[in-house]
């Protein structure tokens, strides 16, 4: 059945709609214990757009059995904050449930999804000597289940 000359315009733009979703970028979140370097399934992955973690996460996205959450990127979004739900986060030093680091204070880490699309991105790790290497379009994240105290703390 040939397709009517009126139709052609709206057809093309339907198929260039629907590549466009097929096509959105995104980022690889990998959540790796930093004691020990084993990537953490089934953990959550909070990502707050722009530069600070204010209120709600904005996404909240769970990882693989690889340790991998994919992290779709909105347009208009440059900038990221992200971290691990209810995970003690090893870019930071803690000792007591208190921030040891820095006189005491913790500057969250900023994200650029360009600069992780183009170069990959790996957080500080003060919790053990796991280490990892940039990829290209992975944020590699150092945290560790908490303490029983550290739970206790945190209620």
């Amino acid at each position: 059945m040939p397709i009517r000359p009126a139709l052609r315009p709206a057809l093309i733009l339907l198929t260039a709609f629907v590549a466009q979703i097929g096509s959105a970028q995104q980022i690889a979140v990998k959540l790796v214990d930093g004691r020990n370097g084993r990537a953490l399934k089934d953990q959550a992955v909070v990502i707050w757009p722009g530069e600070k973690p204010v209120g709600m996460p904005g996404q909240t996205i769970r990882t693989n059995a690889d340790g991998i959450a994919f992290v779709p990127i909105q347009i208009q979004q440059d900038a990221f904050v992200a971290g691990g739900e209810s995970l003690v986060d090893c870019r930071m030093r803690i000792r007591h449930g208190k921030v040891v680091d820095e006189g005491g204070t913790y500057t969250e880490e900023v994200y650029r999804f360009a600069d992780v699309l183009a170069h990959g991105a790996v957080g500080a790790n003060k919790c053990g000597k796991a280490t990892a290497q940039p990829i290209p379009g992975q944020l590699v994240l150092f945290v560790r289940p908490p303490h029983w105290w550290e739970k206790a703390l945190w209620e």
